[in-house]
């Protein structure tokens, strides 16, 4: 055994080095000599190494989030799966066109004899090189009884798609929506809505802060991307949520733009607005229905008993009337283009 005077030179050497080590006259700990370190320092200097720990973690985990949000191609490649199959407006008996409505964004345009106004369609988060093509959601469902009611159609796939910009959770989605908008208006002659389903209808509010249709309807959407991304990372990676914090950070540093939250974006209220969601969603909280009719003024259309973006096929016949109903309704009140502020 260590004498006194030994093992108070032994605790002197210890406080210089910040750790407790065992004298040489006692036996050593039988623990590897990483563990035993760690349980011998100081208590503040272990406190250090747990939050660098923690942070590290937070910036990793939050990292691959924010790479995979902003990358859906990316992401299609990491999580595998089968791609949705391709479709075609012909599939179901529409005529359509081919057009780039801006540089490196493509589109359908499905005109309808004596339209009196378009539609512009909008796909959710998808990671195919052409979402208008391949995204589950029921878009063409959508083109046949809008086609029947006598509206223009104009089904995009936003620029993330042919890969003319990142994925920014909102932002420049919106733009595409506004060039879009634009587009349709020039070759249609009339005025445009917008409808959106998902991540496409959280963006197609996000575009009423640039431009004016005469209604915009969402369908499964929601009002904070950045939120949707933890949300979901969570549910993939057994780690808290609060270790996603750095998310919001990331994703604009990567993309040079902070993901959009609705509820602190300038939305245009002025435009009506019906939103549609289902208790039963499986992807998106059900609670946004409410916040996104908060944000907005809008309607909403509760549908039961469908999962994510599937309300037009739980209760087709309700849904159609619904939507042609406040499209209608809306464009009725659209002030002609002399008489718009």
């Amino acid at each position: 055994m260590c004498s006194p005077e030994g093992r108070e030179l032994c605790e002197e050497e210890t406080e210089r080095d910040g750790l407790r080590q065992p004298c040489a006259g006692r036996q050593p700990l039988r623990q590897g000599r990483g563990v035993a370190t760690f349980v011998n320092m100081r208590p503040a200097n272990r406190v250090g190494i747990v939050v660098f720990a923690i942070g590290a973690t937070s910036v990793a985990v939050s990292g691959l989030l924010a790479t995979l949000a902003s990358r859906p191609k990316l992401a299609a490649k990491v999580f595998g799966g089968e791609p949705n199959p391709r479709q075609h407006p012909t599939d179901v008996g529409l005529e359509a066109i081919d057009v780039e409505y801006s540089q490196g964004s493509l589109a359908w345009w499905v005109p309808a004899p004596g339209a009196a106004a378009s539609v512009v369609v909008v796909h959710g988060f998808e990671t195919a090189e052409d979402p208008r093509a391949t995204d589950p959601g029921p878009r063409l469902e959508l083109a046949v009884l809008l086609h029947e009611a006598e509206f223009n159609c104009l089904i995009i796939s936003l620029g993330y798609g042919t890969g003319a910009h990142l994925h920014s959770g909102g932002a420049l989605e919106a733009q595409d929506i506004v060039a879009a908008v634009k587009w349709a208006a020039a070759h249609g002659g009339v005025p445009v809505a917008v409808f959106g389903f998902s991540a496409g209808g959280h963006a197609a509010v996000a575009a009423s802060a640039s431009i004016e249709p005469f209604a915009v309807i969402t369908d499964s959407s929601f009002v904070d991307f950045g939120e949707v991304v933890v949300d979901q990372g969570a549910e993939v990676l057994p780690v808290p949520p609060l270790l996603f914090a750095p998310v919001r950070f990331l994703m604009r540093l990567m993309t040079g733009l902070a993901p959009v939250n609705l509820e602190k974006w300038e939305v245009n209220r002025r435009i009506p607005m019906l939103h549609i969601h289902s208790e039963t969603d499986q992807a998106i909280d059900f609670g946004n229905l409410d916040r996104m009719a908060a944000v907005t003024g809008g309607e909403v259309l509760h549908i039961s008993g469908a999962d994510h973006i599937d309300a037009l096929r739980t209760e087709p016949q309700r849904y159609a009337e619904a939507v042609v109903s406040f499209l209608q309704r809306s464009l009725a009140a659209f002030p002609a283009a002399g008489e718009r502020p």
